[in-house]
């Protein structure tokens, strides 16, 4: 039975042990771009593992070509980001200082040196900042993790197919994706015309090279969604049955996958390398920030969906070249009606309160209405850059003090 459903079964130790010692290893675009997210220390532990089974590594044409397609995009995220944090230190210790300063509270001794000290604190932290943003404008014209990637690649990409193939590819993924057949059909909600059979693509480059070298093939990718994974109850089981099995057909070898973070907690036990626990820590709480954002904008879509009219929503997607950034965009209609909601309801109770609870109901509706306003603002700016979203946020701008009233602003 095991052996005639094997894709519903995990490897046993011992097939686990000769997999790893005779496979194959393969790599989506997403680790080798994940690179430029992680902290120099990680990055540099990753490219050691990589390096030392380097003999035993290879790229799917497709898979390298998507890197390179996307480099540029994730190191502008990531300067972005360095932007978006320098952006909310300025703005904190601006808040900071008008607080401190302009409405001393009896309980608050020394403020003027209180706030000496935050504000050297933020100076140090912004210098890193700005180091660390410089090496990241650097990667445009001088990066060495691609020269790194290049070199650990050499003579290891695949090839690229044909035109015809490709054409064939495309006719038969449409009818894979209608029977829900992975991998890949997952993409049809977010990615438009040929772009969408990318993993197919992928995969079927990988089916292709295991043929050819008749080996066991790992596959590690850092892909969250379910036309490439059995979950149960949320949890990662392992890789789709269909996949595994699909493989040992057509090229009679055994297949695993895996994420980056369990791949390294593998590594100390298969490849008796020693990896730091912050590494792992790192790989997983990046793994966290992604999916705890993609889950954000699914269920502000679904919400706007529903509080909507359907002729408003249909403008909306029909101006979006993706389903990321059409869910970005019902994400800021949600933001926008919080924002009203937020500010009718503290108008209606300010009348019955008195003037001194008025004026703290309304410090306090300015402070959720100002971060409701910017989250709306962010969002319809990102649409602009479809491609970059998740990462990108406004450049740093002045902001009025929460405790004007508004009115005065």
């Amino acid at each position: 039975m095991r052996k005639t459903f094997g894709g519903y079964y995990t490897p046993t130790e011992e097939e686990f042990s000769v997999l790893w010692e005779k496979c194959l290893f393969t790599f989506d675009a997403n680790v080798l771009l994940n690179m430029y997210r992680y902290s120099l220390s990680t990055t540099e532990e990753l490219f050691g593992v990589f390096e030392q089974v380097s003999g035993r590594i290879w790229i799917s044409h497709h898979a390298a070509l998507e890197y390179h397609q996307r480099r540029l995009d994730v190191i502008e995220q990531q300067e972005k980001t360095y932007e978006d944090i320098e952006g909310e230190l300025n703005r904190t210790i601006a808040r900071l200082r008008d607080r401190l300063l302009s409405d001393k509270h009896p309980f608050v001794e020394d403020a003027d040196q209180l706030v000496e000290k935050i504000e050297n604190l933020f100076k140090k932290t912004l210098k890193k900042l700005g180091k660390h943003k410089e090496d990241c404008i650097s990667l445009i014209e001088n990066d060495k993790i691609k020269d790194r990637i290049t070199k650990l690649f050499d003579g290891k990409v695949g090839s690229a197919f044909k035109t015809e193939r490709l054409d064939e590819i495309y006719k038969d993924g449409k009818k894979r994706y209608d029977s829900k057949i992975p991998p890949g059909y997952e993409d049809v909600k977010s990615k438009q015309d040929n772009k969408k059979y990318g993993d197919l693509i992928i995969w079927l480059q990988i089916i292709e090279k295991a043929k050819a070298k008749k080996t066991p093939v790992i596959f590690i990718t850092d892909e969250k969604k379910d036309d490439w994974w059995l979950r149960f109850k949320g949890k990662i089981i392992g890789p789709r049955p269909e996949l595994v099995e699909e493989i040992s057909s057509e090229a009679d070898v055994s297949f695993y996958m895996y994420r980056v973070e369990p791949f390294l907690e593998h590594v100390k036990k298969f490849l008796e390398r020693q990896v730091q626990e912050e590494t792992i820590e790192e790989v997983r709480e990046l793994s966290k920030r992604d999916e705890t954002f993609a889950k954000y904008l699914r269920e502000t879509a679904a919400a706007a969906r529903s509080q909507f009219p359907t002729s408003v929503i249909d403008r909306i997607l029909a101006s979006q070249p993706s389903q990321m950034a059409k869910d970005f965009a019902l994400s800021s209609l949600i933001a926008d009606q919080s924002l009203v909601d937020t500010l009718t309801k503290s108008a209606a109770s300010i009348r019955s309160m008195s003037t001194m609870q008025a004026i703290n109901e309304l410090r306090t509706t300015q402070s959720v209405a100002h971060t409701m306003a910017e989250a709306a603002k962010i969002a319809r700016e990102s649409l602009e850059r479809p491609e970059k979203i998740g990462e990108e946020q406004e450049d740093d701008k002045e902001r009025p003090s929460e405790d004007k009233p508004e009115d005065e602003k």
